[in-house]
């Protein structure tokens, strides 16, 4: 158990081990490999400031550089040391000179959220929310570490005479409870219609088409039909199963048929496009797997 802060004293502080594993499982990406966590006293060590710079500056950050988990990037993993330093540096000025109690909990918890923003300043392009990394540390191992080059891609309005319905869907695991998302807009890049609703107990791939079958039903019913064109756009690789009734999975095929009844006298095509220019919806598909109803919003086209 970590010493008050009375028992530390100005200019010490509480170190114990295990805060840095903090609530996570064991398949989390967060945690501290065996090599530095051996390296740890399992019980509570007091640095002074010269102390903490001799072992932070050389032995933590050279093990903890050549310690990167498999499912994560480089990237995040170096930055992921810092955030922690710096939120325990800012803790510990909290339980000097403010009274505060000690709380390795909370302390894991800033960590990650301070972690959460900090990739979300690098790396603004990837889809992924500061909310989805900070409640769910897991979505650290899925962020896109791209380039500035790559930064550069963005979502493009439709043409003049169509209209653009960009969908996705989102499942916890591999199959489990999902939601899928949606967004239209016209060429003016104005929404038009977006929505958000869970779809149950599915996988992956039945979350991703039932997002486009529900993109297609809505179009099908509205206003527009009869003035537009539709495109969708998503980003799985499953558009060709839309053109290519042979590449079809025979587990997927009545329902891949059925959203193809469903456009017979629809003017549309669908096409793939990268996650980074699907974040709208992707955040969407997210909040629809907790829906207990159904939400969709239409606006007046102007």
């Amino acid at each position: 158990m970590a010493r008050s802060s009375k028992e530390c004293g100005d200019g010490m502080f509480p170190f114990e081990g295990n805060c840095l594993i903090g609530k996570l499982e064991c398949e989390n990406p967060f945690i501290i490999p065996s090599k530095i966590s051996d390296q740890i006293p399992p019980y509570p060590i007091l640095l002074d400031g010269k102390q903490a710079q001799m072992v932070y500056s050389h032995e933590l950050i050279k093990v903890w550089a050549h310690s990167i988990p498999p499912t994560l990037h480089a990237a995040v993993w170096n930055l992921s040391l810092f955030s922690f330093l710096w939120s325990c540096w800012l803790f510990r000025n909290e339980i000097v000179f403010n009274g505060i109690k000690w709380d390795s909990v909370q302390l894991f918890d800033l960590c990650i959220l301070r972690l959460a923003w900090w990739c979300k300043g690098n790396w603004p392009v990837s889809s992924i929310t500061v909310n989805d990394l900070a409640s769910c540390p897991l979505s650290f191992k899925f962020l896109n570490c791209s380039s500035a080059k790559q930064s550069k891609i963005a979502w493009k309005p439709p043409s003049k005479g169509e209209v653009k319905f960009n969908t996705d869907g989102a499942v916890i695991g591999s199959f489990g409870e999902a939601g899928i998302g949606g967004c239209m807009r016209n060429d003016w890049s104005r929404c038009l219609v977006i929505f958000s609703k869970s779809v149950g107990v599915v996988d992956s791939t039945t979350a991703e088409i039932l997002a486009i079958k529900e993109a297609i039903s809505i179009f099908r019913i509205s206003r527009w039909a009869t003035k537009y064109k539709l495109q969708i756009e998503t980003d799985s690789k499953l558009v060709e199963w839309f053109t290519n009734l042979h590449s079809i999975p025979s587990v997927f095929k009545q329902l891949i048929l059925s959203c193809l009844e469903l456009c017979k006298d629809l003017e549309w095509q669908i096409s793939h496009i990268p996650r980074e220019c699907n974040s709208c919806v992707d955040s969407l598909a997210k909040r629809g797997i907790h829906r207990l109803v159904d939400y969709c919003e239409v606006w007046q086209d102007p």
